[in-house]
């Protein structure tokens, strides 16, 4: 992830996309742009753009998917995993994904890759998941190894416009360095609809390559994927 370009610097590469300017803006001029009306109304619709950018680029690039490997006889795991019914684990996910989101998070979208530890597939034995509980049947695993592998994705940081400046992007270089040329696009439509359109074009022109660039990781042959809307 990227860990050095913030919102300040999408907002300020987004106004010089937007104007012409005699003199040079960095995030430091933010504060008074605000509040100039040449600005104003573009700042104060970029968050909302900018959170409509993210739910595009989670369902087109998958960003925000993360993965953890849980042992089901783990005892650390005993609040969220009862190992006690003779037929199933059951493993209150929801409750155990939620836990480890970080401040700004919401939990958006589950994704189950099991490894298959049998040479015969029972896919219609795993699990079944109904509100956040997965009942996963114990005939799945072999005696050396009770491991699972989930894959889940999140809904990251809500921008508002009481979102401070410094906050960092958390999204790849190359998806950050496009960011700008879709708010543009997007804020100076009814300004400029030539110029917007470009930016679009030239938008969408980058995403597809990046896309195409993607490992699509959601699944093998021997993988089932299990979810349910959590979000908003």
């Amino acid at each position: 992830m990227n860990k050095d370009i913030t919102w300040g610097d999408i907002l300020i590469s987004t106004c010089r996309k937007m104007f012409l300017n005699k003199d040079a803006i960095l995030v430091s001029d933010l504060p008074d742009l605000v509040d100039d009306r040449n600005y104003a109304t573009y700042l104060n619709m970029a968050p909302d753009v900018m959170n409509e950018l993210i739910v595009i680029l989670n369902n087109r690039v998958l960003i925000n998917i993360k993965r953890l490997v849980i042992d089901m006889k783990d005892a650390r795991y005993a609040d969220y995993i009862n190992s006690n019914d003779s037929n199933y684990y059951i493993f209150d996910i929801k409750s155990y994904l939620t836990s480890l989101l970080e401040e700004g998070e919401q939990l958006d979208y589950l994704y189950t890759e099991v490894i298959q530890h049998t040479d015969v597939r029972k896919d219609n034995l795993l699990f079944d998941e109904q509100d956040g509980v997965l009942y996963i049947d114990k005939r799945f695993f072999n005696d050396s190894d009770s491991n699972l592998i989930f894959k889940y994705r999140v809904i990251p940081y809500i921008y508002t416009n009481t979102t401070p400046y410094d906050t960092i992007i958390n999204l790849p270089y190359n998806i950050c360095s496009i960011v700008p040329l879709y708010l543009a696009s997007e804020l100076y439509k009814d300004d400029d609809i030539s110029l917007s359109t470009q930016y679009r074009n030239q938008f969408e022109t980058e995403l597809d390559y990046i896309s195409s660039q993607m490992v699509d990781s959601l699944g093998t042959e021997h993988s089932r994927d299990v979810g349910g809307y959590y979000g908003c």
